[in-house]
């Protein structure tokens, strides 16, 4: 799972963590369309239609370029983000009160009550497969969804907090 882009010139990722179980298709939609405003409305489509834009332009003798993606989307589906990702999760809670009270809410048992956030080490060498998962996520350990900005170190859980995650893209 990348975390950070590796050419200056290449888009962030906002990396999408969810469930199939859950309704987070709203958040995702709002990803896709915010990453590329002037791509096709069918997010399922997204990724080929961006593909396509280059060859488009170049084909159709355009002079004006291409719209550049703006981030790119990254939707990981039933799994917890890994060890390192979750200390870095922790820098971004502990810079700002309502990163926080977002980080609470989705991993509640990871936030002692005086606010103290605490990844459990287990989790270093635990393989996360699906299984372990499932197992943390009946034991209300993650709270999907969950939105990342690696770039900008913003999280967010749901409409609200992701249109002010979104707001420096605008």
């Amino acid at each position: 799972m990348p975390m950070f882009k590796t050419l200056q010139s290449n888009p962030g990722i906002i990396t999408l963590f969810h469930t199939l179980g859950k309704p987070s298709t709203p958040l995702l939609k709002t990803l896709l369309s915010a990453a590329n405003p002037h791509s096709s409305p069918d997010f399922k489509k997204e990724e080929e239609g961006s593909r396509r834009s280059l060859w488009s332009y170049i084909s159709k003798g355009k002079n004006e370029p291409p719209q550049l993606e703006k981030f790119q989307v990254e939707e990981i589906r039933d799994a917890l983000p890994t060890y390192d990702q979750l200390n870095l999760l922790k820098s971004f809670a502990q810079s700002d009160s309502e990163q926080l009270k977002i980080f609470t809410k989705v991993f509640p048992h990871f936030v002692n009550p005086d606010s103290k956030i605490v990844i459990p080490e287990e989790l270093e060498s635990v393989e996360l497969g699906v299984d372990k998962f499932t197992e943390l996520n009946n034991q209300g350990d993650f709270n999907p969804p969950l939105v990342v900005d690696w770039e900008k170190g913003h999280i967010a859980n749901d409409s609200k907090t992701l249109q002010h995650l979104l707001k420096p893209y605008q």
